[in-house]
């Protein structure tokens, strides 16, 4: 939607406190379209905000059964905030959000700020602090990294965009806050990405585009000649570091941002890569979308170090249906679920957030095809990729699994909120088609291929001229 950044940004101040519970519920306010920020606390509850277009924030705490136990409205009639992140600050025993925003001016033009502000565990704000130094363009996304100190290097992204919200101008900024959100140091740079904060050696690494370094202290040391240019201003949204690797994942974008191996590829693709940036391995979840925009996290790891990624398209263009993948820390693909509303709902991934049980909440904005109105969404997923509990989307929804992938043989194809039949076809690389399945129904379907020989294949689920679904199997010995 092409209005979508210029609602990026919402303010706040304090509101009335409400609690209430129920798992199939709408907002009280309807101008509520995005949850951009979504954080677990240890106890198993989720802390969620929400973005709005009537300067109403809404704050809420959901249990791990979906039930909404307590929602802050924070209204302001000039300001407008969005809150990117939800930090927990142990030694305080309170939330540190980092946001932006705006304040609309008497000419009409907006005049965009920085800002952070301390949430007690009851989602009271109880002080704001505004920075006015940064006000040339709109704040598109927030990262950071904190240290045993509790002192947060946060890296903030500025864009100005043309007339299609296609980024113009970029410009990078780099904080140093204490744990109550003030600002200790202050670096400024013009161009070139950075989205994810990561800790290698004694070194801090702002790993994107580019990838700046800064020392222990957070002091900034420069740029790091290992650029790894397979991230960039529109493809990356998260590196991570586990142990002695680091772990990158990167949205589907148009083919000049793609090494010669992936072009042509959709779908999200991860990276593993060694402590100097180098390619160890790579894999991908082929989707039909070929996504070009993120939000605000497309990956995310479990306790059981399992990665989930999510795909979409971009916030101009969103997508009937979204895809979503659990790979192991070797890149195997666990599972591949599509979700769809049958036509009713286009969604916009703006992240994902696993969870303490290993599962993982999609959260975002649909907007409905009958009526345009734009609503903030959850879904949350078990660990086999099952819906436990959904905010705003049905439950029951058009929904496909594979499992196992990858297969010596047999798998199960798993079809809900399906009528009618279908066919599965199965073509190799070289796009022949060597499999054909009649009669495909609602439910589990057993597919097998141990005729075919080693490789990976292309399934599509189509009914008539009409693909379904389209996803990699991979046969193995």
């Amino acid at each position: 939607m092409k209005n979508i950044f210029a609602l990026f940004i919402i303010l706040f101040s304090i509101a009335l406190l409400q609690g209430q519970k129920s798992s199939d519920w709408e907002l009280v306010h309807d101008k509520s379209w995005l949850f951009i920020a979504v954080h677990e606390k240890d106890n198993g509850d989720i802390v969620a905000i929400t973005s709005s277009t009537n300067d109403t924030t809404s704050i809420l705490r959901v249990n791990s059964s979906g039930d909404i136990l307590q929602t802050n409205y924070i209204v302001n009639d000039s300001f407008s905030i969005s809150f990117h992140r939800i930090i927990w600050i142990p030694s305080k025993s309170y939330y540190l959000l980092l946001g932006a925003d705006f304040k609309r001016n008497l000419d009409t033009t907006s005049t965009y700020y920085f800002c952070t502000a301390i949430m007690d565990e009851n989602l009271n704000i109880i002080k704001v602090n505004y920075f006015d130094d940064f006000v040339e363009k709109s704040i598109a996304g927030i990262y950071y990294e904190m240290n045993s100190q509790e002192q947060i290097l946060v890296s903030v992204s500025l864009f100005n965009y043309d007339v299609n919200y296609s980024p113009t101008k970029s410009k990078y900024l780099f904080l140093v806050l204490d744990n109550s959100g003030q600002i200790l140091k202050f670096n400024e740079d013009i161009g070139g990405s950075c989205n994810s904060l990561i800790q290698v050696r004694d070194q801090y690494k702002c790993v994107g585009w580019t990838t700046r370094l800064f020392d222990q202290n957070f002091n900034y040391l420069g740029i790091d000649e290992n650029v790894f240019r397979f991230l960039s201003l529109t493809n990356s949204n998260k590196v991570v570091k586990i142990g002695e690797y680091i772990y990158a994942a990167t949205v589907r974008t148009v083919d000049h941002f793609l090494p010669d191996h992936l072009t042509g590829l959709n779908g999200p693709i991860l990276y593993k890569l060694d402590e100097e940036m180098n390619i160890l391995k790579r894999s991908w979840m082929d989707t039909e979308s070929k996504s070009y925009f993120f939000g605000g996290n497309i990956f995310d790891i479990a306790p059981d170090s399992s990665f989930y990624i999510g795909d979409f398209t971009s916030p101009q263009n969103q997508s009937l249906s979204f895809s979503l993948g659990k790979f192991d820390l070797d890149f195997n693909k666990k599972w591949q679920i599509k979700y769809s509303a049958l036509g009713e709902y286009h969604f916009y991934i703006w992240g994902v957030e696993a969870t303490q049980d290993n599962g993982v909440i999609v959260y975002g904005s649909v907007t409905t095809w009958y009526d345009l109105v734009q609503k903030a969404y959850m879904i949350k997923f078990n660990s086999e990729g099952n819906i436990v509990w959904t905010h705003n989307v049905p439950k029951d929804a058009f929904f496909v699994q594979t499992y196992p992938n990858p297969t010596q043989g047999e798998f199960t194809l798993e079809i809900k909120d399906f009528s009618g039949h279908a066919d599965v076809r199965i073509f190799d690389t070289g796009g022949r088609n060597v499999y054909v399945q009649h009669g495909i129904t609602a439910g589990k379907n057993n597919i097998d291929i141990s005729s075919l020989p080693v490789g990976t294949y292309v399934y599509k689920v189509l009914k008539g001229a009409s693909v379904l679904y389209s996803d990699n199997i991979v046969k193995v010995e």
